[in-house]
């Protein structure tokens, strides 16, 4: 196998069918003699910004030499203005020009041509005028099946947080991290969270499923412990890994089941799985186990910065931890101080601390070399934040999904609260 297969080239640059889209792509420069009429439907939600929107549509035909003709493929169109009335699910017509994405070759800049590949987009095009876009058929489809009643579901819910919230940047940030609305957040907020080291926290990956985790796996022992008779029984911490994992992927499908969110619910559900066969603490097998699976899914991933700096957090974990274990234990906490509140308080607070430090100056090379900033108070930042998002911000927006599906009122409470 050549090293361009390794790297993820094939995904890049599969074969694509001969009736795929993107051999309409023109090369003329004369728009008018070169625009298609195309037929297909909105694949997922309309992504939102203030000047224009994205609409991600699985093209069905096109209008050539006087006849349709079936084509396939995913086309991602941009849309600059009237797109409100666009849902996922439509199925529209619509006159453009088809073109290929094409980097502009700017030294570290960002690669958009591998951004839309590794989504399964080769061509794209865009209309002025939303309201020149033919709406063939509203949603819900006639039949929809489940990613349509999913993605249905997070389009609700996501115009649900927005009528809490209005265009608050809150509101925005709560659907970032609850529904994966990322586009949604502000320049100037994206660039305040860029600025302290803490971007991170604005797109659902594997630190919110880890969060995640952690307080369903940490209920899960909780409930398990009121009964002696369950205690006894069975192993209670397997068992809470075992009922995490539902609550993970539940997670991943809320967040839009987008390739990095798959990403990160496999390393999560790669852990929960070696703390079920008593491995949790053999960390390098649970790292390869994810690694492996995750590239046998996506092989683009490994040249893609999200999987390198996650796995670089990840392995900096497993390096770190075990320090971090020596360094605490030479405090000579004793048994009966652990059961007391400041001791307890500062053991997690020192633990964590180190953890942080240990795992920015790992990654600190990594986000020189893909994000061509350094921030020198993101420690101190990670510290007070992500308390602050995965404990309370982002359970209560959970729960308030949760609730509004149960009893309305309670999830309006809930989610205004987290707001």
């Amino acid at each position: 196998m050549c090293s361009s297969d390794l790297l993820g080239a094939d995904a890049m640059n599969p074969a694509l069918p001969e009736n795929h889209v993107s051999k309409w792509i023109s090369p003329a420069k004369n728009a008018d003699l070169s625009r298609v009429t195309l037929e297909g439907t909105i694949a997922q939600p309309p992504r939102s910004y203030p000047d224009r929107a994205y609409i991600y549509l699985d093209a069905e035909r096109i209008y050539e030499n006087g006849h349709y003709m079936q084509v396939t493929g995913l086309v991602r169109i941009t849309v600059m203005r009237n797109w409100s009335r666009l849902k996922y699910g439509d199925r529209i017509r619509t006159r453009l020009v088809l073109r290929d994405s094409k980097n502009f070759s700017n030294p570290g800049g960002f690669d958009y041509e591998k951004y839309l590949a590794a989504q399964g987009i080769f061509a794209r095009g865009s209309v002025k005028d939303g309201d020149a876009i033919v709406v063939l058929r509203e949603l819900p489809p006639p039949s929809p099946g489940m990613r349509e009643r999913i993605e249905i579901k997070r389009d609700r819910i996501s115009r649900w947080i927005t009528m809490l919230g209005g265009q608050s940047d809150a509101s925005k940030i709560m659907r970032a991290i609850v529904v994966g609305d990322r586009w949604a957040v502000s320049r100037e907020v994206n660039e305040t969270f860029a600025r302290a080291g803490v971007s991170h926290l604005l797109a659902v990956s594997g630190l919110h499923h880890g969060l995640v985790a952690s307080i369903v796996f940490f209920l899960m022992l909780g409930l398990f412990g009121f009964s002696e008779k369950i205690m006894l029984s069975i192993d209670i911490r397997r068992w809470a890994a075992v009922a995490t994992i539902g609550p993970v992927i539940m997670y991943a499908l809320l967040a839009g089941w987008r390739i990095p969110t798959v990403r990160a619910a496999i390393m999560v559900i790669a852990y929960m799985l070696s703390i079920t066969l008593g491995r949790e603490r053999d960390l390098h097998s649970t790292i390869a186990l994810a690694a492996f699976i995750i590239l046998v899914a996506f092989p683009s991933s490994i040249t893609e910065a999200g999987f390198i700096f996650s796995f670089g957090a990840v392995i900096a974990i497993a390096f770190i931890l075990p320090a971090v274990r020596s360094i605490m234990a030479k405090e000579d906490f004793e048994e009966e101080d652990m059961d007391k509140r400041w001791p307890r308080i500062k053991y997690w607070g020192v633990s964590l601390f180190l953890m942080t430090v240990g795992i920015q100056i790992f990654t600190c090379p990594l986000a020189v070399l893909y994000f061509h900033k350094l921030s020198p108070v993101s420690p101190f930042a990670n510290l007070l934040l992500i308390p602050i998002f995965g404990y309370l911000v982002l359970p209560l927006g959970l729960a308030g999904v949760m609730f509004h599906f149960i009893w309305a009122p309670a999830g309006d409470l809930v989610m205004q609260v987290g707001l």
